[in-house]
């Protein structure tokens, strides 16, 4: 997936909850990420485990890119 396409995927996601730059201002480890993601499936956000790995993985690296990780 490019990063537009993770963008527009993470908002999908997000139901309206949160917006791309809410997101995109956490900087959060794998776990710190898995635990906000199980939270929001807990709330019924509709994420399988695949799509859940897919996007820690995307923001991780997004961060380390970044210089944040």
């Amino acid at each position: 997936m490019t990063d537009d396409e993770m963008k527009a995927f993470l908002v999908e996601k997000a139901a309206g909850n949160h917006t791309l730059e809410f997101i995109l201002d956490h900087h959060m480890n794998a776990d710190e990420w898995s635990d906000t993601l199980d939270r929001m499936i807990d709330y019924g956000a509709d994420i399988s485990p695949e799509e859940k790995a897919m996007m820690i993985k995307w923001l991780v690296d997004r961060d380390k890119k970044a210089g944040n990780g």
